[in-house]
């Protein structure tokens, strides 16, 4: 979150006002994001006493404001495939699973969310041999970004939660790619999901729906 702010404040007017994000009130009074045709948002920033509009900005500290969805603002997106669907990025590099968590959180969205076998093959795919770290934790078995799931992929035996210790869930370099639970200090390569945040520096401002329409058309 930290580049996050950073970007947010090197953005002309918005140490005053703020930047969309992709979050709007549905009709149904829940929080949904654009991405992932309106996926309910699980995870939230507010800045307290801040929640009454309808579309959702980032403040220059990096907490969230609901504000009117026709006020005039800079805006983030996210990169996407060619399909407008998220895209998983390998780090080789060795990290516990809080320190992988952190620096997905500041370069994409998050550590990645495996939900379907489909995933979990396109992952294999990528893993390069490496056992790596996943988004999958132990909390309520929630994914790093707050959303639920059905799909598991486990080794044999796992999850077994050997010493009282093993709280995160890493992918195996077996031939199957199975699940492992993990001492969470260990460290593994990882892989973080969402494309890179960016700025559009044109058109400076936009309304809600006008900012939509320029992160799906850029």
């Amino acid at each position: 979150m930290g580049e996050h702010v950073q970007l947010v404040q090197s953005i002309p007017d918005a140490n005053v006002s703020g930047v969309w994000l992709g979050m709007e009130r549905s009709e149904t009074e829940r929080w949904v994001w654009s991405e992932g045709v309106g996926e309910v948002a699980a995870v939230f920033n507010w800045e307290k006493g801040k929640e009454d509009g309808n579309c959702v900005q980032m403040e220059p500290n990096g907490n969230w404001a609901a504000n009117q969805c026709s006020n005039l603002k800079a805006f983030l997106c996210f990169e996407c495939d060619s399909e407008g669907l998220e895209s998983y990025f390998l780090y080789t590099q060795p990290m516990s699973w809080r320190d992988a968590q952190r620096y997905c959180r500041q370069k994409h969205i998050d550590l990645a969310s495996v939900k379907t076998k489909e995933q979990n093959a396109e992952i294999k795919d990528q893993a390069k041999g490496n056992t790596i770290w996943i988004g999958l934790i132990r909390e309520g078995w929630m994914w790093s970004d707050g959303s639920e799931g059905s799909f598991r992929n486990w080794d044999e035996n796992n999850p077994d939660n050997a010493g009282g210790a093993q709280k995160c869930v890493a992918i195996l370099k077996s031939l199957q790619h199975q699940w492992d639970d993990s001492v969470c200090d260990v460290s593994y390569p990882f892989f973080c999901q969402g494309g890179e945040l960016f700025q559009i520096k044109k058109p400076n401002k936009l309304v809600f729906p006008e900012q939509m329409w320029k992160c799906s058309f850029r």
